[in-house]
């Protein structure tokens, strides 16, 4: 049975489970902000697809200077993050890697595809024992919790011949802005711009680090590696510095309205500081049967090292989605106490 590497990909899940499509379905198990954005009107999507991005990547990545506060020669736009991934692990390939987990699937599939031996450890402090490079998910995917600055810098100042990466795709989502690591020899991080701005179909994201591992990983890059609608989509939603922080007054007051609603029927959310949370549960198939026949469809954990299934992923959306999933889940509690 075939559940998928990643969420966000329905029909597989209803194929390898035998159930028939619903005409509406409602994806929880893709982490993207549901809130809407009404500021591309500006944008010639037909002129830009028939071009090279040039000019276009030059303004975003002034843009993302001033946003992020990082100098522009310590920046690197990317396909998404996954493509930085992937480069990192071009560049280390035949090396030692080390993830601490649980976490996203890529970085172990990364390694593996370039010959890297990879250990899982589930102590941030155990992370770098042998590492050439390891890599961090902070917020976590697919936890939701966060480490503060201080604690990851005690152990990134310990192991200088260790390249950290961390990933920080759901940073946006966090409930306030926290402040932003430092640039280090022995540091890059991964910035997403697919989650936070619903753009996981264009492939949009940007890597922090030392000039000269920029430069070695610009070396392995595909020229022309984000596409034009790409690069401008994402600077217009940069441009708009309320969408993010419209975003973190959301999530905040939706976060404790679903969770709370869950709790109040007798469920365990495991707490979040971001878009979605892990749910425990003791039958994980039983529970997305049930939700994929009322068209709710959830993120199973049986390829996350620590959660083995023992959880769902369930990601926040908006807020007459969320009502629909409450009630499933209501309904779900009343035909476990049938039995």
């Amino acid at each position: 049975m075939d559940l998928g590497l990643h969420g966000a990909n329905p029909a597989l899940l209803y194929r390898s489970l035998g159930i028939a499509r619903p005409d509406r379905i409602i994806d929880f198990s893709t982490n993207t902000n549901p809130l809407p954005f009404n500021g591309l009107g500006h944008i010639d999507f037909l002129a830009l697809a028939g071009q090279y991005p040039g000019e276009e990547a030059a303004a975003l990545l002034h843009t993302i200077e001033r946003v992020s506060k990082y100098p522009g020669e310590n920046l690197l736009l990317a396909n998404g993050s996954n493509e930085l991934i992937y480069l990192l692990a071009a560049l280390y390939h035949g090396k030692r890697g080390a993830v601490l987990e649980p976490a996203y699937g890529e970085y172990r599939r990364s390694f593996r595809a370039y010959g890297l031996r990879c250990c899982g450890v589930d102590k941030l402090e155990d992370l770098a024992r042998d590492a050439d490079i390891a890599y961090i998910c902070n917020p976590n995917n697919p936890t939701g919790g966060y480490w503060e600055n201080d604690r990851l810098l005690a152990v990134i100042g310990k192991h200088p011949h260790t390249l950290f990466v961390v990933d920080e795709a759901y940073r946006d989502f966090l409930p306030r802005e926290m402040p932003a690591l430092p640039l280090l020899g022995n540091l890059f991080l991964l910035r997403s711009l697919t989650k936070i701005f619903h753009l996981s179909g264009l492939r949009i994201g940007y890597g922090v680090g030392p000039q000269a591992l920029l430069g070695k990983l610009r070396q392995l890059q595909p020229s022309w590696s984000v596409n034009a609608p790409a690069l401008a989509v994402a600077k217009a939603f940069l441009d708009d510095e309320r969408y993010v922080e419209n975003t973190k007054v959301f999530f905040r007051e939706e976060r404790e309205r679903v969770l709370g609603g869950l709790r109040a029927m007798g469920y365990a959310p495991l707490p979040t500081l971001v878009n979605f949370f892990l749910l425990p549960t003791g039958d994980d198939l039983a529970l997305i049967d049930f939700m994929l026949r009322r068209g709710l469809v959830l993120r199973h954990t049986r390829n996350f090292s620590g959660l083995d299934g023992a959880y769902v992923r369930v990601a926040i959306k908006s807020r007459e989605e969320n009502d629909i999933l409450l009630a499933a889940f209501a309904a779900y509690r009343e035909k476990e106490a049938e039995r």
